[in-house]
């Protein structure tokens, strides 16, 4: 297997030298290999040849570029593109030389797809031992609901996230973000990396990694199955409430901000009394526990409202910050990204665009204190590293990228 060139950069990154293959729409698959490119993977994306893939027109083209929305921009950040049809022999004969010279491959096909074509794991498994391969879909490679399609909402849904989300008296909602999309790429690079320190400490082959949308969900239930297990209790929506734990909840302040409050633990819960000037409350009985303050969030749950109301929500987290109650405005999109903290953190940095201009980009996570992430450049045009790929990396020339065009394969 042939690893890419080491440059400057890539000595100064993790992942300087591995080689990632990204055959994946929407944004679980891309966003795992964002993740792996952040610390120095080359990835190479592949799209259809005329074909503009659904990531690529992700909330709304401009008009200004054909092939790129503002946000695939920011999302596909420093990725390669070539065009190329995997579907026929001599695409798949190109895409098999790519393999043999690559690291890793993430793909998102519902399972057997990539089987029906021929490059299913074993047959890339045996042309290239050390591959590290992604597989991301709805419901896993294995199971009744395999083939079953899956996106973000229907996973929120079916791993049962949707069920909790909401105000008691409401029906379910999803969530507002696309946390299995998210957190799925997030296992997913994980994965890779762990199949990667295994081939490079342990002198293993590349393996395979099997996730599942709604499976990355899971281990946020938190103690929801075992609540359900030990003790036969299904839990349901409960706002901004977590059950069992009290006072926790939003409150709306006197300029009609929201604040959420945590004050559950003793500590806590004394602190905001004593910032409410409320000793009263903490001797009561039935606050006693936070279990018991639950019970009675009726009683309880006003009297801090009432409180909250007197105050601006500036002044308001000003005091509980004083007293150590950990307290927070909900914070819109304008807000969170002037707010000193994210400012000073450089949470979001400025990506330039030669189209779209300059574009707001999460800042690479985790912080790494001696090898940290970077984002360089925008995402790419489509194809547009055609030349780079088939004739520097693959060695191809002019009669054979001729006939692959001719074939309708790039």
């Amino acid at each position: 297997m042939t690893a890419s060139p080491v440059t400057e950069t890539a000595r100064r990154s993790v992942l300087g030298g591995v080689r990632v293959v990204e055959m994946a729409d929407w944004i679980a698959g891309p966003f795992a290999a964002s993740v792996l490119s952040d610390f120095g993977a080359e990835v190479i994306r592949i799209d259809l040849p005329g074909k503009v893939a659904n990531t690529r027109t992700l909330y709304g083209l401009e008009g200004i570029d054909a092939e790129r929305s503002p946000f695939f921009a920011i999302f596909a950040h420093d990725k390669k593109s070539i065009t190329l049809d995997v579907r026929g022999d001599a695409g798949k004969e190109v895409f098999l030389n790519l393999v043999r010279h690559s690291d890793v491959l993430i793909e998102g096909f519902r399972p057997g797809t990539m089987e029906r074509w021929g490059i299913g794991w074993d047959t890339l498994h045996e042309l290239n031992p050390g591959l590290v391969m992604l597989r991301i879909s709805g419901y896993g490679q294995t199971g009744p609901w395999k083939d079953r399609p899956g996106l973000d909402r229907v996973a929120q849904a079916f791993a049962g996230a949707s069920f909790l989300t909401g105000q008691p008296d409401s029906a379910p909602v999803r969530c507002g973000l696309g946390f299995a999309d998210y957190s799925t790429g997030i296992w997913g690079a994980l994965g890779v990396m762990l199949g990667l320190f295994e081939r490079r400490a342990n002198g293993g082959e590349g393996q395979m990694i099997d996730q599942g949308l709604y499976e990355s969900i899971l281990p946020m239930l938190c103690e929801v199955p075992l609540t359900w297990q030990r003790y036969g209790q299904v839990l349901s929506r409960n706002g901004n409430r977590v059950h069992g734990i009290s006072p926790g909840e939003a409150f709306e302040t006197a300029d009609g901000a929201w604040v959420q409050i945590s004050a559950s633990g003793e500590v806590a819960w004394r602190r905001l009394t004593e910032a409410m000037q409320r000793p009263d409350l903490f001797a009561d009985p039935r606050f006693v526990t936070s279990e018991s303050r639950d019970e009675h969030n009726d009683v309880l749950l006003p009297v801090i409202a009432d409180w909250v109301r007197t105050m601006t929500a500036d002044v308001l987290v000003d005091r509980l910050d004083g007293a150590g109650v950990a307290a927070s405005r909900m914070h819109s999109i304008d807000e969170l990204m002037s707010h000193p903290q994210v400012l000073a953190r450089g949470d979001f940095i400025d990506l330039d665009d030669p189209v779209f201009g300059t574009l707001p980009a999460y800042a690479p996570m985790p912080r790494l204190s001696g090898t940290p992430g970077r984002i360089d450049r925008p995402g790419p045009r489509l194809g547009e590293h055609n030349d780079e790929v088939y004739r520097g990396l693959l060695g191809l020339d002019d009669d054979q990228l001729a006939a692959l065009a001719g074939a309708g394969a790039i």
